[in-house]
């Protein structure tokens, strides 16, 4: 789905509670013991509420987090992880995606499986050229939840 088609029924919609939108992403994890290829999710700081999961150590993602350019306060990205993957000690600590720096903030639990096999999400933060996109249908484009 176009992005901006989102956003469209995020603000119109009269009969939807709420929406949030996600991507995969494959990506190149390092920082933490051998670098490996892993399944993550890039996610509007909307998708966990909506589909009513908390972690089990830490926080979902703030609205701000979903914001692209400087974030207030300055500071990397968060990160939620799989606690197959870290303990719940991993919140706070740094990991990087793609050659990118992220800060654990959360550790969802043991049987938070969306989509499925996904090891880590980040915050989906578009920009505004991609938010007024609507020819695009492809990977790059988020999918919707109700």
């Amino acid at each position: 789905m176009a992005a901006a088609n989102v956003f469209d029924w995020k603000e119109r919609s009269r009969s939807l509670e709420d929406l949030a939108a996600y991507r995969a992403w494959d990506v190149n994890l390092t920082g933490v013991d051998d670098p490996e290829h892993i399944q993550a999710c890039l996610v509007s700081p909307r998708f966990f509420p909506l589909l009513g999961t908390k972690p089990v150590r830490g926080r979902t993602f703030l609205s701000d987090e979903g914001r692209a350019g400087p974030r207030r306060g300055g500071g990397e990205p968060g990160l939620l992880a799989a606690p197959l993957r870290f303990d719940a000690d991993m919140v706070g600590k740094r990991i990087s995606l793609d050659g990118r720096s992220y800060t654990v903030v959360g550790v969802m639990p043991n049987e938070f499986d969306y989509p499925l096999a996904t090891e880590q999400w980040a915050p989906l933060a578009l920009t505004p050229s991609e938010k007024n996109q609507r020819a695009i249908h492809d990977s790059r484009s988020p999918t919707v939840l109700f």
